[in-house]
């Protein structure tokens, strides 16, 4: 047995299998087990998280879905990370976005005078009292997320909480200014009238939010990654162990050799056949020979488009285009071939 990132390397363990494309973005089919490792599979985690949540196709994501390990529920819609957002009265508040509809996250706004509170809306009806137990179990080492934006006044700052993590927010200029802990433990002291007064907010609001998007080297091993998978399913794990793939692992696995693979996604050529025929926001990946090079496309949601020269053949080892398609919004995965068959009514999903 051996996995196709990490080879024949000793302590390698099988219990779990991989998805072709990530779960989270709705990809159902999966490689046999025994071909990626638990260890590929841990490495590979955090920069998945980083593609979904933090790269160009977030915003997508947050959008349209799918939700958690592809989940098409709402309850399970996907989310955003927290920003800082402007209401329909102007204030800063602290919000996520899920399914293209913005939401607040429990927070509360010190600013020169008085404070402002925001309870979440899905925490209701006890929303305050989950609020005040989350910060009355912050100390000294929890750790926490730290956010500005030129939106928020510099005598304002802003403190929150959500799916167990803490949020302190300020003004590029005052970010070192604030210290969350003395900010809760001062709000506390005064949170029994500042809950009773009427500057807090309950009702959702329409929120304008500003995304901070992030395309790193991690993205593209990711993306790298999903067409070394991809290149597996459709030519064999022993096509994907050949040394001419050698350069792509060590970028995959360690970031080696980024001139040769480090790419920034562009927007996918209306021309492009296959865009033409496959199903609205659908994934997909093609593959072929560009003389001697074997070339993988990735496409997200019918949008973003990375293309990855994968290995150098002396001889081209393939003849035939061959492509992978994930249709998350109908649950189905194809190959090329299989798609156009069942199209034509002939053929069926995977």
């Amino acid at each position: 047995m051996s996995c196709i990132y990490y080879g024949n390397q000793e302590g390698l363990t099988y219990n779990k299998r991989e998805h072709v494309f990530p779960a989270s973005l709705g990809c159902k089919t999966m490689l046999p087990k025994g071909w990626v490792s638990d260890q590929a599979n841990e490495l590979f985690s955090p920069m998945e998280e980083i593609l979904t949540r933090r790269s160009s196709i977030s915003t997508e994501r947050a959008l349209f879905g799918p939700g958690k390990r592809g989940s098409l529920a709402p309850q399970k819609a996907a989310q955003s990370d927290v920003c800082v957002g402007v209401d329909e009265k102007g204030d800063c508040v602290l919000s996520y976005m899920a399914l293209g509809n913005p939401y607040n996250i429990s927070h509360f706004c010190r600013g020169a005078k008085q404070y402002r509170i925001c309870l979440a809306v899905k925490d209701m009806p006890d929303a305050a009292t989950k609020f005040i137990s989350a910060l009355n179990n912050f100390d000294e080492h929890t750790k926490y997320v730290t956010l500005t934006s030129k939106d928020i006044s510099p005598s304002e700052v802003l403190v929150g909480y959500h799916k167990g993590k803490y949020y302190i927010a300020s003004h590029p200029s005052q970010k070192d200014s604030y210290h969350i802990e003395k900010e809760i433990k001062v709000f506390l002291s005064y949170s029994d009238a500042v809950l009773n007064a009427k500057n807090m907010r309950e009702e959702q609001t329409h929120v304008k939010m500003g995304f901070q998007l992030q395309e790193t080297p991690k993205t593209s091993r990711m993306c790298a990654k999903i067409l070394l998978n991809a290149t597996a399913y459709l030519y064999g794990k022993e096509f994907a162990e050949r040394p001419e793939f050698d350069e792509v692992r060590a970028w995959i696995l360690h970031g080696n050799h980024s001139e040769k693979f480090c790419r920034l996604p562009s927007a996918v050529e209306e021309a492009e056949v296959l865009h033409k025929i496959v199903p609205e926001k659908s994934h997909w990946c093609q593959f072929g020979m560009i003389q001697n090079q074997f070339v993988g496309v990735l496409c997200l949601y019918g949008f973003w488009q990375w293309a990855i020269p994968l290995a150098r053949f002396d001889e081209p080892p393939i003849h035939e285009v061959n492509a992978f398609i994930c249709d998350w919004k109908n649950q189905k995965d194809y190959k090329l071939l299989d798609y156009i068959l069942e199209r034509q009514g002939l053929g069926a999903k995977i």
